[in-house]
This record gives structure tokens, sequence and C-alpha cells, in this order.
């Protein structure tokens, strides 16, 4: 008995039991039996955000040879199970003899329900109840809850589940703060949420998300052709791990999830995992083909239901310049640098190919070495503001000391019409003259030797003075 009752609240049931009203509607626990008792309850299941109403659509009606009478205003609701003539009996008939939930739907007019619906909503009537949602980012279909003249006098709950079609996908940054910017050659961990669409039985079954990717590639294990795809359904408790092999040179994952929708005979698994929210997550990793990383996830070919989210890298500058206090400021060329990380007190280099970061190296000797140009800069694209980089030199601009203190960049966003369209993180360092030494033959020794004549000349003349006056003593 309790399958029996829980198939009440399918479509489905619905129909079986109208069938058993054409022979059984005058018996005392018959379909249009008197009313009585608290009344039962019409749940409608993971609509929490929806705006639902109601109307009762056929009423029980002893006089008909069906036992039910469709209400005179939903008529054209149901004209399309019979259009022989104007006998609502026969439509009701063909209603009943309808081989599925998605024949059922498929004929239904477009006739909408007006009463406003509070979940769940009691009522003491026995018939056929119609329900309509509207939420946004979903497509509702109508509802059909049969409640009998026992599930009202027993006060039962009938749970439908709410027949909805997402038309949005959430795509999302797992970490929405430090994943806004990206270091060419490092993993953006993403997520997609979707509801599970429900899908009436005799329809076929398809939900694909395709989701595409510029300046990036997704994620493979060393060795791999595929990609990790993890799909979880939190409210049940739900974790599976798939591989997915990217096409379009790993920019482009087509994720089908079409067995998570069900359809069967058993009310507990009959699309079991319809209305709940499903997270899929995977990575990517930005590969440096473009300035940025945008990735759109869409259902099936319709890219107007997707959301893009966008990872903007970063460019690192140095500016070489002479003395910070001189006279006249003076910007050095040949001034050679390299790009220091450090993540945990362990320090790497960057290697750059063709002006863009193209990975790190454990030693300063392994390492790109930039040099300044005519106006005293070098710089170099892909880097983070998010990460922690200095600029140190290696190879001072002739004439000048080498200056051993590093410098760390000052990161600014760059906008265009008020967004983010990249980063650049500057700095600046000055450099000391070298000194001048002295050299045999420059103008450095003539004071010494001047000094030295002087000298040489003071000793001479105190010599013979000295030895005059030995000679007249």
């Amino acid at each position: 008995m309790r399958k029996v009752r829980m198939l009440l609240t399918l479509v489905m049931a619905l129909v079986m039991m109208f069938a058993m009203t054409i022979t059984a509607a005058a018996t005392d626990e018959g379909l249009d039996a008197p009313s009585s008792g608290t009344g039962a309850k019409i749940e409608v299941l993971n609509a929490d955000d929806a705006t639902l109403t109601y109307d009762q659509v056929i009423v029980a009606n002893r006089k008909t040879v069906t036992g039910w009478e469709i209400v005179d205003k939903f008529k054209p609701l149901f004209a399309g199970f019979d259009t022989s003539d104007a006998d609502t009996q026969k439509d009701i008939d063909a209603l009943v003899k309808a081989a599925t939930e998605a024949e059922i739907l498929s004929k239904l007019g477009d006739v909408g329900a007006t009463k406003p619906f509070s979940n769940p909503l009691t009522v003491k009537e026995p018939g056929l109840y119609l329900i309509n949602g509207t939420e946004e980012n979903f497509d509702y279909s109508p509802m059909l809850v049969y409640v009998s003249a026992k599930d009202i006098a027993e006060g039962k709950t009938l749970q439908v589940k709410a027949k909805k079609t997402p038309t949005l996908v959430v795509k999302k940054l797992v970490n929405e703060n430090d994943d806004k910017a990206v270091e060419y050659g490092a993993e953006i961990p993403y997520d997609v949420e979707v509801t599970i669409p429900y899908s009436p039985k005799g329809e076929e079954a398809s939900f694909v998300i395709n989701d595409e990717l510029s300046g990036g590639v997704f994620k493979t294990a060393e060795g791999a052709t595929t990609t990790e795809v993890t799909i979880t359904i939190e409210a049940l408790n739900y974790t599976e791990t798939r591989q997915i092999a990217a096409t379009e040179n790993g920019t482009k994952l087509t994720i089908d999830i079409s067995d998570l929708i069900i359809h069967s005979d058993d009310p507990e698994e009959d699309n079991k995992y319809a209305g709940y929210k499903a997270v899929i997550s995977y990575a990517a990793i930005a590969d440096g083909t473009l300035p940025a990383v945008n990735n759109k996830a869409y259902i099936g070919d319709k890219p107007e239901t997707g959301t893009t989210v966008t990872s903007w890298t970063g460019t690192l500058k140095i500016t070489k310049m002479n003395e910070a206090d001189a006279n006249e400021p003076e910007y050095l060329v040949g001034a050679e640098f390299v790009i220091i990380k450090k993540v945990n007190d362990v320090t790497s280099y960057a290697v750059i190919e063709d002006g863009k970061l193209a990975g790190w190296v454990a030693t300063e000797e392994e390492a790109t070495k930039l040099v300044t140009d005519e106006n005293g800069e070098a710089s170099a694209d892909g880097f983070s503001p998010d990460e922690k980089y200095s600029f140190h030199e290696v190879l001072a601009p002739e004439g000048y000391a080498l200056n051993p203190h590093d410098e760390e960049p000052e990161w600014k966003e760059i906008k265009d019409n008020g967004k983010i369209v990249s980063y650049l993180g500057e700095a600046t360092m000055h450099d000391t003259k070298l000194s001048e030494l002295p050299y045999t033959g420059g103008k450095g020794t003539a004071a010494f030797t001047g000094f030295g004549v002087l000298l040489m000349s003071v000793a001479a003349g105190l010599y013979f003075a000295n030895k005059k006056n030995k000679s007249i003593k």
C-alpha cells in the first residue's frame, strides 16, 4: 500500500487511478466519494525559490460516465486529448488512456492556474489539481496532482517533484578572490553549478554541459589525455569522478550527465536527482596564448544559457635609473635582471620566452636575463599580482655599481570602460656611478707627482742647509 500511495503523487499514478474510477466511481472509497477529515496536503519538492499557483481542474461528479467532470474554464486544457467532438468525458477517457507522462504534457493546452499556492497546500476536495511554477533561470512544466477522498480523510501529504528545467549554467572560480588574476602555467579550478532537470517518463533524457576555453587548456594529469571531472550532489551525498577527453586542442569539454536523469516505475527512483543542484568541478591551465583566460559553460547547443568567467594575467616592468638624488634623471640601458618568486621560503627564477613567462627554474644561472632598453625599461608578461615577485640585478650598466637590493613591484589594475583588462606591476631601481680610481699617466697622478716633487725639494733644501751649517762650525 505504501508503494501505491507513493504512486499517487505522480501523474502516471493519476492516470492509473482515473482508470480505476471508470469502474469504481460509486463505491464508498471511490475517487468521487464525499470528502471528510482535515484535508490532504500537496507539497512541491525543490521549489523553495519558485512562485507557485494552482487550481482544481477536474472535480468529482457521480452523474458522469467517468465519475469526473472538467471545470469549465479548464476545458481547453484537456481539449488536445480527444478532438472528435465537444464531449469532455472523452477528453477524460483519453487522459486516462495516455501512455506516458510525456504524452500527457504534450497534449495539455496553454491554460494556467491562478490561485496562490502555499507550499505545502491543504485541499479538501478530491480531484485533479494543476500547479504552475515560475522561477528565475528555470522553465516549469505543468504539474498535475491527483487527490483521492481517502487521502483527504487520512490527512495524507502528497509530494510532487518540481518539473523544472534550468535555463542558466553558473560558472564560478573556486577561489573567487585568488583566481581573478592568474600566472601563465598556473592551475585555475572551476565549479559549474546546474540543477538536474525533471524529465517526464516517455521523453528522451538528455542533459549535456559544454565548456569552452580560450587562453588556456583543460588540465590533464601527467601522461594522461583526459580531464578529471568531479560531480557532486551534496543534498543526496552523491559524488562521482569521471575522466573526459577534451576536444579542439584541449579547449572544449563536453560533459554528458544524461544518466543522472532517471526514468523508472519505482517512484523512489524516478527522477531521483531532479531539482537538486549538481556541482561539476575541474581545472584549466593558463597557457599564455592570450592575456586572459576566458571560460564559458552552457547547456547543450545553447550558448545563451551560459556564464563566462575571466582570469587576467599581468605584466612586470622594471625601470633602471641613475642616482635617485641626481640633478638630471637618466635612464640606463644595458642593465640585466632576473625575476624571482618566493613561495614558502623557496626561491624560483623565471624563464622568459618571447616576452612571456614560460616556467620557473631553481638557479639564477638557468634564469632568463631581462636587459633594459634605451628607455631604461625591461618587461615580461604572464604574472599574477597574487604572487610575491622581485627584480634582482645581475649586471649593472656600464659605469655603474651593481645594486645589491632587490626591488618588489607595486601592482595596479588596468581598466577599460571600468572593467579590469590586465594588471601592471612596476618597480624602479637606482644605481650609483662608479668612483674613479687613479691610474698611471692619468690626471689622477698629477697631485701625487707634484706633492712628491715638493717633498723631495724640501728634503734637499734641508740637507744642504744642514751641511753648510756643519762646515761653518
